[in-house]
């Protein structure tokens, strides 16, 4: 089984700055835009010739963006969703239900801003934060034999 690599954002709210994230991310297999301003990933897509998957946000309205999805990356099922709809601001219950429920490996969320990687119930949650804060975050995911590898950056 090869390696795969995909780069996750969320909450870019209108930062379009993606000429450092792709000079930052050569090796990315694909890209997850988890909501919040999915102009913003209609315009990551038109910038790479990689996939771009993408779910809305709660300040997402009239797309055609779907609330959540379920990819599979190198074997491993990932569930993407923006978090608002769980509930991800109060607690993590309905999002780990969510996912025991589609039986993924990793659950990709926005929302809150907060970058995180949680391991619970063998199901990776992460977290990229926010690209459109003033330090814009992402996450970083490799997956290789079936193994998940996550992890966040810092622009500085």
């Amino acid at each position: 089984m090869s390696k795969k690599t995909l780069y996750v954002l969320s909450d870019t709210h209108g930062n379009q700055s993606f000429d450092m994230l792709l000079a930052a991310t050569k090796d990315a297999d694909l890209y997850v835009h988890l909501g919040d301003h999915t102009r913003d990933c209609d315009v990551l897509r038109s910038l790479t010739d990689k996939p771009v998957y993408g779910v809305k946000g709660n300040n997402d309205y009239g797309d055609a963006y779907p609330l959540e999805d379920i990819i599979s990356v190198g074997g491993v099922r990932l569930l993407l969703l923006h978090g608002h709809t769980v509930g991800v601001k109060y607690s993590m219950d309905r999002l780990v239900y969510k996912a025991l429920e589609h039986e993924v490996g990793c659950v990709l969320y926005g929302h809150t801003h907060a970058p995180d990687v949680t391991l619970e119930n063998g199901i990776f949650l992460v977290n990229p934060g926010a690209f459109g804060s003033f330090r814009p975050t992402y996450a970083r995911i490799t997956v290789e034999n079936g193994t998940l590898l996550p992890d966040i950056f810092v622009f500085k």
